[in-house]
């Protein structure tokens, strides 16, 4: 007989080594696969002898839970045989929370649909992949790690209940729509990207579109191009700090529909924008006005400057 303790929140070891899983859906499919290797149980070194889970969670509705997840540490692929058709956990609709294990590389259109899905736990990862949290309509606490490369088109569109701050020193690319109609709040350090992509040149949308309650945006010197509807209709916005001194090349409505805010710059340069930038000219200010000028953003965002 299958031998599990009382539901924990969290995932606890038991006595005889064995992982006590919170979900006893998710238990019953890995009993039912074979992981444990006594019949009893499963323990910490079954769970990362698993290297593939394609097709075991897959639109179930009954899983809730599975932040033991962080334990399969031989899994490093969570795409399925056909890209299109959706990832390990796709459309899982009510699970609420899951805890990646760091060996994750691939995790192509993986929660899409978990419209229930409220807490993610990331491993070590660089990259969050194509469409990875698609649909995401509740998830909340998600703290994206500082190791983070890529993020791929639409990782976490629609995800509008997503109230962090993007802080990703080492990021290099990211993705059409990537964060379109999510509910970020504030965008702190973008890495060192260079491009800030629209999917068909102002046809579809930006990677920060209609991003409703994004209070501000601080964007790197590296930058080189902001393309169009980049942050359209972004209506909370209180500023946007531009840290190059030389101006990117812009699109005309790239900041269009953004509650007309203050566009600050280095003193500089602060010229060089107005005339590189005609359609926001009246929007640019030198940055060193900031604290006088906004003071409540300024301390707000203080910290990332």
């Amino acid at each position: 007989m299958f031998r599990r303790r009382a539901i924990q929140a969290h995932p606890t070891i038991t006595e005889g080594g064995y992982i006590d899983f919170a979900d006893a859906e998710v238990f019953s499919i890995l009993m039912a696969k074979g992981v444990s290797s006594d019949g009893i149980g499963i323990t910490k070194d079954d769970c990362s002898k698993v290297s593939n889970i394609d097709g075991w969670f897959k639109s179930n509705s009954t899983i809730t839970t599975f932040n033991e997840f962080k334990y399969f540490i031989g899994v490093s692929n969570l795409n399925t045989t056909s890209l299109w058709n959706g990832g390990a956990f796709y459309n899982c609709k009510g699970l609420k929370s899951i805890s990646l294990p760091d060996s994750i590389e691939s995790a192509y259109s993986a929660f899409w649909g978990c419209s229930a899905l409220t807490e993610v736990t990331f491993g070590a990862t660089n990259e969050i992949s194509y469409s990875m949290f698609n649909g995401c309509s509740s998830l909340s606490s998600a703290s994206l790690p500082k190791t983070i490369l890529t993020i791929y088109d639409e990782a976490f569109y629609q995800c509008s209940q997503m109230g962090i701050v993007v802080n990703m020193p080492v990021l290099q690319e990211i993705g059409v729509k990537a964060f379109a109609f999510s509910g970020i709040v504030g965008i702190a350090d973008l890495g060192k990207i260079a491009i800030l992509k629209n999917e068909k040149k102002g046809q579809w949308y930006g990677v920060f579109h209609q991003c409703a309650s994004l209070r501000f945006a601080i964007l790197p010197s590296t930058l080189q191009s902001i393309e169009a509807v980049m942050f359209k209709n972004c209506t909370a916005l209180q500023g946007i700090v531009m840290k190059g001194t030389t101006p990117a090349s812009i699109a005309s409505d790239a900041f269009s529909a953004s509650n007309n805010c203050p566009i600050y710059v280095p003193s500089a340069a602060v010229d060089a924008y107005k005339s590189a930038w005609t359609s926001v000219a009246s929007r640019i200010q030198d940055i060193a006005n900031l604290p006088s000028t906004n003071p409540s953003l300024y301390s707000e965002i203080k910290q990332y400057l």
